[in-house]
C-alpha cells in the first residue's frame, strides 16, 4: 500500500514557505506609505478568498492546461518549456501551490493589521543608524511581528493538512497523477466514503488530529524562536 500513502509531506515544503513568503511581499508593499491606491490594490487582493474553492479550482485548470491554458500560452510565447502542469508528478505541486497564492488575501491583511502595529519611531531609530531596508525587516518588523507571523504559520499548517477541494476537483477523487494528490483528507473520504472502511477512515481522522496537534504545540513551542533567530542571525 505505500503507491497509495498520502502524499502530504511534499506539497508542505512548497505551500508553506511560497504562501508565508508571499503572504508578506503583499503585505509590505501594500502597507507601503508611498503607494498609492492602496485601499482598491487591498480589496483586489482579498477579493479571490471570496470565491468558492470549486470555482477557483475550475478556472485554474483551465488557466493550467498543457495544450490551451493561458500560463503555458505565455511561456512558449517567452521561450520557456511548458510544463504538464495537472498530469505530471512533479509539477502537480507548483500547479497547487499557484491555486493557494490565489486566497492570500486574509493572510495578507493579517499581516497588514501587524506591520501598522510596529511604531514607526522604531524605523526612524534604524534608519538614522544607518540600517537599511533589508536589516530594518529583520532587526525591526520580523520581531515584532513574530506574534503575527507565527499565526498565519500555524493557520498555514493545518490548511495545508485539510487539503481537498483542489485533489477532489482536479481528479474527481482519485487522486491523480499516480496518487501525487492523494492527501490524507482525500484518503480519509475514499477510505469511509468510497469504500465503506469507516474505522479505517475514523482512525485516519484521529491519526490526523493528533498530527496537527503535535505539530502546533511544536510551533508554539519553538517556532516564535525560530523566527528571532532569523532576524539576528
Amino acid at each position: 500500500r505505500n503507491d497509495r500513502a498520502p502524499k502530504q509531506v511534499p506539497v508542505f515544503g512548497i505551500v508553506i514557505p511560497v504562501t508565508m513568503i508571499a503572504s508578506l511581499a503583499f503585505a509590505l508593499l501594500l502597507n507601503h506609505p508611498r503607494l498609492a491606491f492602496k485601499g482598491p490594490l487591498r480589496t483586489l487582493v482579498y477579493m479571490p478568498i471570496m470565491i468558492p474553492l470549486v470555482a477557483s479550482t475550475l478556472v485554474w485548470t483551465g488557466f493550467l492546461n498543457t495544450e490551451t491554458g493561458w500560463l503555458n500560452q505565455i511561456l512558449e510565447a517567452v521561450g520557456l518549456p511548458q510544463p504538464n502542469w495537472i498530469s505530471s508528478e512533479v509539477w502537480i505541486y507548483p500547479a497547487l501551490t499557484l491555486m493557494g497564492l490565489w486566497g492570500i488575501g486574509n493572510f495578507m491583511i493579517i499581516n497588514i493589521a501587524g506591520l501598522q502595529s510596529v511604531p514607526t519611531e522604531l524605523y526612524e531609530a534604524a534608519r538614522m543608524d544607518g540600517a537599511g531596508w533589508w536589516t530594518q525587516l529583520r532587526r525591526v518588523t520580523i520581531p515584532l511581528m513574530s506574534p503575527v507571523l507565527l499565526y498565519n504559520l500555524v493557520i498555514v499548517l493545518i490548511a495545508t493538512f485539510q487539503y481537498f477541494t483542489q485533489a477532489y476537483t482536479l481528479t474527481n477523487g482519485r487522486g491523480d497523477p499516480n496518487n501525487a494528490t492523494l492527501f490524507i483528507n482525500l484518503n480519509l473520504f475514499r477510505e469511509a466514503f468510497v469504500f465503506s472502511r469507516m474505522g479505517y477512515g475514523a482512525a485516519i481522522a484521529w491519526l490526523l488530529f493528533a498530527i496537527v496537534l503535535l505539530l502546533t504545540l511544536a510551533l508554539f513551542l519553538f517556532g516564535g524562536e525560530v523566527l528571532r533567530g532569523f532576524a539576528f542571525t
